[in-house]
């Protein structure tokens, strides 16, 4: 009797606030892929969630670290990775560290099944601003001291720009939001021998916390972070 195929291990990678933890975990169960016990959500690269820390689990980890700015501790982020990742079986996630992340995982794409979320950076913004999860400006500290803004904004677009460098299916925030077939289409690419009608998340709570994210995109404040970050889109492609 012939064994059934090891399920490849699952990477999901996004921008923090993007439905990550919903898309991880409707992508792991039904792909049958384990999460990591000493971990929460899969990410394996966020101190402030492992079983060992028991701090006060706001930021208190490493957050957005710039390989060009810091490459022995990227060098030991992304052999930590290395000796933690299993080929077969599991499933992780990202949000943390997006640029020594996707290093690794370019230089590793063809051993994964890697998903990416996109959504749009002034959404993101939005949320975490509201948050305090002020952490991508250390990608940009120096102008971080006379404008954490653009320091922050300019984190997000790096992120942005480092995630869209890695081969992976991508699936669009909007269009999870909206419906559950952009998932399933998702997974099918990923699994084509599999069937994923089954894949559902959308109940009531989630409907409510939609329209209230539909409502923030009229606000005064996300028309304003929108305008900066075009802005800031325009500075950067003529700086090339």
């Amino acid at each position: 009797m012939s064994e059934e195929p090891l399920t490849r291990s699952l990477f999901v990678i996004s921008l923090p606030r993007s439905l990550s933890t919903v898309v991880y975990h409707t992508a792991r169960k039904w792909l049958g892929l384990a999460e990591p016990t000493w971990t929460t959500d899969g990410e394996i690269l966020n101190n402030d969630r492992f079983v060992m820390y028991r701090g006060a689990a706001h930021d208190e980890g490493r957050k957005f670290t710039d390989p060009a700015a810091e490459p022995l501790v990227a060098r030991q982020l992304e052999m930590f990775v290395a000796q933690t990742v299993q080929p077969f079986g599991y499933a992780y996630k990202d949000v943390v560290q997006p640029l020594v992340i996707t290093n690794w995982l370019r230089a590793n794409a063809g051993s994964l099944s890697i998903l990416r979320i996109r959504r749009d950076v002034a959404d993101v913004a939005l949320s975490m601003l509201r948050n305090r999860w002020l952490y991508p400006s250390n990608l940009h500290e120096k102008t971080a001291r006379t404008d954490m803004e653009a320091a922050f904004l300019h984190g997000l677009l790096d992120a942005e720009a480092a995630l869209a460098s890695v081969p992976a299916v991508e699936v669009d925030y909007d269009a999870l939001i909206d419906g559950e077939q952009s998932l399933r289409d998702a997974l099918h690419a990923l699994a084509p021998h599999g069937e994923p009608a089954g894949v559902k998340y959308i109940d009531a709570e989630f409907r409510d916390k939609r329209e209230e994210c539909l409502r923030e995109r009229d606000s005064e404040r996300h028309r304003l972070l929108r305008a900066r970050i075009d802005e800031l889109r325009e500075t950067r492609i003529a700086s090339r």
